[in-house]
């Protein structure tokens, strides 16, 4: 079984600290942990032969290659390689499903929690956000190979740092919150293309991977946004006021569908403190749910191979809710359908 790790395409790592492997150690399987390049590292796209875009998914790909050419060394069989992810992680295994740099290299997935029809793992202007972030590191040129020698004249943790900026408010209300993700590539590299079309349009066509899948989510995923409700009144006052603010501008509603969505949502309540847990559903649903269930659909469409569905309602001592939200956000219990607030 070989782990991709989430974080946004930004963050996080193949380390075993967040997930650890012991649980799996009893059982007859090998587990392959990985890292791969994020952020402008590994998502950059200047639309050229020498930077196409996807160098982190490629670094994935090199992953299952190696595993195909020495799992066999360490106990393991190269003929049933299971692909499996979360978040981030769960929308690089369904872009490996539609990738001919994937093929034959794995032979069952699952996806957790995240899917390349998410609005934040895809991203339609990657090579305006490459040029973007030359003009914040202080390139003037348009010339993408001047772009490129420039940014190789930066230190790397300066990147960093300067990619975030990049991200606008429109971006965020359409939930594209993350600065370099997943895009199509438009020129061949110096080798293979790893995305040659939007993952909607190679769904629709049928050109998925025929690997039996397993794909679900949890029950709080809107956990996720905690962190960024401020801990004032006046945020809930600005929503009641202009709750458009918070509906993306990509799901292609009516004109008074901002107006349906509260409605839906949290009828003629106010928002405050007391809809928390409806207002984590609805995040939830924006984030994952709406993505998640689209690629469902579309992979059951295609008929190429099973697809197994699960939601993850078990709140266990090791799950999120009992360790990390208390230490986010102490004031909120989410476990039952009340919200108290200390």
């Amino acid at each position: 079984m070989v782990w991709i790790h989430g974080g946004g395409f930004t963050f996080g790592s193949g380390h075993t600290d967040l997930h650890d492997p012991e649980y799996w150690m009893e059982r007859d399987v090998v587990i392959v942990t990985c890292n791969y390049r994020v952020g402008a590292f590994g998502f950059l796209s200047l639309g050229t032969a020498e930077v196409p875009g996807n160098a982190g998914l490629k670094d994935q790909v090199m992953v299952l290659r190696w595993v195909q050419r020495n799992i066999a060394q360490f106990g393991g069989d190269p003929g049933n390689v299971t692909l499996f992810g979360e978040s981030a992680g769960g929308a690089s295994v369904s872009y490996h499903l539609l990738s001919p740099m994937s093929k034959g290299l794995f032979h069952r997935a699952i996806i957790m929690s995240g899917s390349s029809l998410n609005s934040w793992a895809f991203s339609s202007k990657a090579v305006e956000k490459s040029h973007l972030l030359g003009e914040k590191m202080g390139c003037t040129s348009q010339d993408p190979q001047e772009v490129l020698q420039y940014l190789q004249t930066v230190p790397a943790f300066d990147i960093v740092k300067a990619q975030y900026k990049l991200i606008t408010s429109q971006d965020k209300q359409d939930i594209r919150v993350f600065p370099f993700t997943p895009s199509v590539e438009t020129t061949e590299g110096e080798g293979e293309r790893f995305l040659t079309d939007h993952p909607r349009s190679l769904l629709e066509k049928g050109q998925v991977a025929p690997v039996p899948l397993i794909v679900g989510v949890t029950d709080k995923e809107g956990m996720l946004v905690l962190n960024d409700i401020p801990h004032s009144d006046d945020y809930f006052k600005v929503l009641n006021n202009n709750f458009s603010r918070i509906v993306p501008g990509n799901l292609g509603l009516p004109q008074n569908g901002a107006e349906m969505v509260r409605q839906f949502f949290f009828g003629d309540k106010p928002l405050n403190w007391d809809i928390v847990p409806q207002y984590l559903d609805y995040y939830g649903d924006i984030f994952f749910y709406i993505g998640v269930d689209e690629l469902i659909r579309l992979h059951i469409a295609s008929g190429v191979a099973p697809v197994y569905c699960y939601n993850l309602t078990f709140d266990g001592q090791l799950g999120l809710l009992s360790w990390y939200l208390p230490q986010v956000y102490p004031q909120c219990d989410l476990r039952g359908t009340q919200t108290e607030v200390k």
